[in-house]
C-alpha cells in the first residue's frame, strides 16, 4: 500500500496528503526521547476561504508508517474531541487500558459509544 494511499473516501486526496506530510509537534513538556502523538493543523483552501484540518500520527512508528497511519479529523471534529476531553469523558480511559493490559487476550472491555455526527468536508474544501 503507497504510504499517501487515502483512506477518507469523503476527505480530497490534495488535502489528506497535505495532512499526512506536515509537520507534526508533539505535546507541551514531552520529555525528549518519549513515544507520543504528534499533532499538526494544516490550512487548506475552501470554498469559503481557508478551512482547517487535524493530523494525528504515532511517532514511535517508522517515518513511512506514521504518514500511512496519519488519522485526519475536520477542525469541528478535533474541537469536539477536546471538548469531550476537558469535560472528562474519557477520563476512564486509563482505567480501560490498565484492564485491557491485564485481563486474558480477547477479554472484551466495555467502552462508550459517542454519537457524532458525520461532517463532509468535500462540500467545504476544494
Amino acid at each position: 500500500m503507497n504510504p499517501l494511499t487515502n483512506p477518507y473516501p469523503g476527505l480530497p486526496d490534495a488535502v489528506y496528503r497535505q495532512a499526512a506530510t506536515a509537520p507534526h509537534l508533539p505535546p507541551t513538556g514531552t520529555a525528549s526521547g518519549t513515544t507520543c502523538l504528534t499533532v499538526a493543523v494544516v490550512a487548506v483552501d475552501g470554498e469559503d476561504g481557508p478551512q482547517f484540518v487535524v493530523s494525528v500520527q504515532d511517532d514511535k512508528l517508522s517515518p513511512e508508517e506514521r504518514v500511512a497511519r496519519t488519522h485526519v479529523y475536520t477542525a469541528a471534529e478535533w474541537e469536539m474531541f477536546l471538548a469531550d476531553a476537558k469535560a472528562g469523558r474519557y477520563d476512564d480511559l486509563a482505567a480501560l487500558a490498565a484492564l485491557t493490559a491485564a485481563g486474558p487476550a480477547g477479554t472484551a472491555i466495555p467502552t462508550t459509544v459517542i454519537e457524532v455526527e458525520p461532517v463532509d468536508i468535500t462540500s467545504t474544501v476544494s
